[in-house]
C-alpha cells in the first residue's frame, strides 16, 4: 500500500504542484477512482503486515498509514494550505481595495459584500475576525473611529473588549515566509524523518538566500514565537525523527515505487477504467471543497 500510495503522491505533484509528503484524504482517492489504493488505506492499520518491511509498522505506536510511510497528515498540512491561502486572499483584498495598507483588519460583511466569499469563509475557519487582527497585528475596523480611514469601513459598532497584544508582526512577512516553506516542502521527497510542518531555522533561511526573512523573524520575536503564532512545529534542535529502521524501509519503498514485484500482492497504481465515467457523473476533485470540513 505505501509503494502505491508513494506513485500516486509523485504523479500528483508533477500535474498538480502539491508536495509529495503530504498524506492524502482518502476521499480524494476514491473520488479520482483509486479504489483499490483507498481500499488498501482504508484497511492498513486493521491487517498484518507479511512483508520485509513489517517491522518498520510493527514496533512503532502509531500505525496510521501516514506516520508509516513519513507523510505529513492530512489535517495538519490542510490547515497550513489553507492558512497560506487566507493570507494570500487577504493581501489581494487589502491590495484592491485599501491600497494595500495593512493597518485595518476588513470587516467579515464588507469582504462577503464584495463578493470574496472564500475569503470570508476562511476568515471564519482560522478563528474570527478579531484574533485573526491580533494575529496580524493589525486594527479593528469595526471599532476604530478614524475620518481618515477607508470609507469602506463602517464608524458604528460597539468598543472590542479584548486588549490581547500578540506583538509586532505584518501580513506580507507572514505570507512570504509560508510560501517560502511549501516551496520547500514541494521539492522534498518522501519520507520525512519528521512528520511535521516544522518551522525553517535560521540556517535553512541564509542557506537558500532568504537573510531578509531571517532578519525579520528575530524582529518578530524569534523562531519559537512565529513558529507559534503561524502554527509551525518547533524543535529548537531537538531531534523529533522516526526510528531508523523504519525510515530506511520508507526509503526503499520510495526508490523502488516504480520497480514491479518489489512487494507481493502489488497493484499498478492506476485510477479504475470508469473514473471518467465517474468524473462525467460529478465534480472534479477539488482540494477547497475540503476547507468546510476543518
Amino acid at each position: 500500500a505505501i509503494k502505491e500510495l508513494y506513485q500516486y503522491l509523485e504523479r500528483y505533484r508533477k500535474y498538480n504542484r502539491r508536495p509529495a509528503v503530504w498524506m492524502p484524504q482518502l476521499a480524494e482517492l476514491s473520488h479520482e477512482g483509486y479504489s483499490k489504493l483507498f481500499n488498501a488505506c482504508s484497511r492498513f492499520e486493521k491487517l498484518p503486515c507479511n512483508s520485509v518491511f513489517s517491522s518498520i509498522q510493527n514496533e512503532i505506536e502509531d500505525e496510521s498509514i501516514h506516520s508509516v510511510a513519513g507523510l505529513v497528515p492530512f489535517r495538519e498540512w490542510r490547515f497550513f494550505e489553507s492558512q497560506f491561502q487566507l493570507f494570500v486572499e487577504l493581501e489581494h483584498y487589502l491590495s484592491k481595495y485599501h491600497n494595500g495598507s495593512e493597518e485595518f483588519f476588513p470587516e467579515p460583511s464588507e469582504v462577503l459584500m464584495h463578493g470574496h466569499t472564500q475569503l470570508y469563509e476562511l476568515i471564519r475557519i482560522h478563528g474570527g475576525k478579531t484574533m485573526l487582527a491580533q494575529k496580524l497585528d493589525m486594527k479593528f475596523a469595526w471599532d476604530v473611529a478614524d475620518e481618515n480611514r477607508p470609507s469602506s469601513f463602517s464608524s458604528k459598532g460597539a468598543r472590542s473588549i479584548s486588549t490581547i497584544s500578540w506583538g509586532s508582526f505584518t501580513l506580507n512577512f507572514a505570507t512570504r515566509l509560508l510560501h517560502f516553506i511549501r516551496s520547500l516542502y514541494l521539492s522534498l521527497d518522501p519520507p520525512l524523518s519528521s512528520s511535521f510542518i516544522s518551522m525553517p531555522s535560521e540556517k535553512d533561511l541564509h542557506s537558500f538566500g532568504q537573510d531578509d526573512l531571517a532578519l525579520q523573524v528575530i524582529r518578530y520575536g524569534g523562531y519559537e514565537n512565529v513558529a507559534r503564532r503561524l502554527g509551525l512545529a518547533y524543535f529548537g534542535g531537538k531531534s523529533q525523527q522516526m526510528e531508523e529502521k523504519r525510515f530506511r524501509g520508507a526509503k526503499l519503498l520510495w526508490k523502488g515505487r516504480n520497480d514491479i514485484g518489489v512487494l507481493s500482492g502489488t497493484f499498478t497504481c492506476f485510477a479504475d477504467e470508469n473514473v471518467n465515467k465517474r468524473k462525467r457523473q460529478g465534480l472534479a476533485w477539488d482540494e477547497n471543497l475540503v476547507i468546510n470540513e476543518l
